[in-house]
């Protein structure tokens, strides 16, 4: 769907569910520039989906755009975990810090924002998970110290690659122990006499690793924007981003359970388009409605109560018809 201020839908198009999402946007600007006449200045923001080396060289230099970055790319994700001096924005709850990188052949403007309320979010999700994540590494551990290794290095290889997974623990008491065990694998002592041959095992404890928990900890909050504009300053940046959150109220509004749109069993995709038309009809004006409304009572001052009776010039069209249900027109002769 494609969405503009201040009546918002302009565009939509019904995909197959398994189309990827890497494709669909990409075709779906496509679409739109080759439909409407849109002058230079246009922004097109979209979500990470959008961010792959083959969209940023097919849609070039001359088409702007703004997304989020996804962590998977390896640029991104060491500019997410750099230390790096943050900028407090005019709005305290976010911070920023620009620069500049060239993915996908195109110059771009990254911004690294730190958000307070996403901040405390991925603490209490973090704060949730520690124990668990203790326990899987100590299953973990449990699993290599019962394995015979052939000599002390290919243990040292497997305890390297126990303390690449578990970056937030390490070990404590750390020894390699070489044994005798038998080359038969039967049951019991070994006889006297009997061939035995020399394998190590891992012996260790763990323990939290309070200094990388920490580190880890400064960088909660973080992610990264990026546009192939370069004249935008951070915050301009992440207002625009901000801004793709009428989409998803959008297809809030699509999804209501009022309109019974999951009872409605179509197979043909042309009846399946059509619908989608209609629906996103139906948002346009409930959009359009709710735009002039809040417009009206910025002009006249007005208000009206929201759900906790507290006055709001930007009441939801669905709140307003709730206030008027159970009300009927009477004439007075």
């Amino acid at each position: 769907m494609l969405q503009t201020a201040p009546i918002r839908s302009r565009f939509a198009e019904a995909f197959d569910g398994n189309k990827s999402d890497k494709k669909s946007l990409l075709e779906m600007i496509q679409k739109t520039q080759k439909s409407i006449n849109i002058d230079g200045q246009t922004i097109w923001v979209a979500d990470s989906a959008m961010y792959t080396a083959e969209n940023i060289k097919e849609l070039g230099a001359d088409t702007h755009w703004i997304t989020h970055a996804p962590e998977t790319i390896n640029e991104i994700k060491a500019l997410q975990n750099a230390d790096i001096e943050m900028t407090p924005g005019r709005d305290p709850r976010y911070a920023f810090y620009v620069t500049e990188l060239t993915y996908g052949g195109i110059p771009q403007c990254a911004v690294v924002v730190w958000s307070e309320e996403m901040q405390k979010r991925q603490e209490e999700t973090f704060d949730r998970g520690i124990q668990t994540k203790i326990e899987d590494a100590r299953k973990d551990l449990n699993k290599i110290c019962s394995v015979p290794f052939a000599c002390i290095p290919d243990a040292e290889n497997r305890l390297n690659k126990w303390r690449s997974e578990h970056p937030l623990h390490r070990l404590k008491n750390e020894k390699i122990r070489a044994k005798s065990v038998k080359i038969e694998k039967k049951r019991g002592r070994p006889r006297k006499g009997e061939p035995l041959e020399t394998r190590y095992f891992i012996e260790a404890e763990v323990e939290i690793d309070n200094d990388s928990i920490l580190r880890k900890q400064q960088k909660f909050g973080r992610f990264v924007l990026v546009s192939n504009k370069m004249d935008l300053d951070g915050e301009t940046i992440l207002a625009n981003y901000r801004g793709q959150q009428k989409v998803e109220h959008g297809f809030r509004f699509l999804k209501d359970k009022c309109f019974h749109v999951a009872e409605i069993y179509l197979k043909k995709e042309e009846r399946i388009e059509s619908l989608a038309m209609i629906m996103v009809l139906a948002l346009l004006i409930y959009a359009f409605g709710e735009w002039l409304l809040r417009k009206k009572l910025s002009e006249t001052g007005m208000n009206v109560p929201n759900q906790l009776k507290k006055p709001t010039q930007k009441p939801t069209m669905r709140w307003v018809f709730q206030i008027f249900y159970g009300s009927y027109p009477y004439g007075i002769d």
